[in-house]
């Protein structure tokens, strides 16, 4: 099953954002759920991104590229290789990623936004 997340309204408000932001946050989370232990090093073809590495991007993005840039900071992008978290028992990386970018845009008034 595939969940997309169509939202036709404009944003204008951090709270408004915010909320955007958990339902994409359960959309990725469902998916996350789904991954076997055995396949987080998989990957359709040699040389590209593992399902581990897309989780590992998709965390790393948010917060070293996303927030960085929402307050007006350089994005601080460092990759998303195993070095940042490795194994199923680390998953916690994603977690951690959108909490602290979720602490950062939190810091954002609706003026600035």
């Amino acid at each position: 099953m595939v969940y997309l997340i169509k939202s036709e309204m404009e944003i204008l408000k951090i709270e408004n954002f915010l909320s955007y932001c958990e339902k994409t946050r359960e959309a990725t989370n469902k998916v996350i759920q789904v991954i076997s232990h055995e396949k987080l090093d998989w990957t359709c073809k040699a040389d590209k991104f593992t399902i581990g590495n897309l989780v590992r991007h998709i965390a790393a993005i948010k917060r070293h590229v996303f927030a960085e840039m929402a307050i007006g900071y350089k994005a601080n992008y460092k990759g998303c290789g195993k070095k940042l978290a490795d194994g199923y028992e680390n998953v916690d990386f994603y977690f951690n990623m959108r909490l602290q970018a979720i602490e950062i845009f939190m810091l954002i008034t609706d003026e600035s936004f």
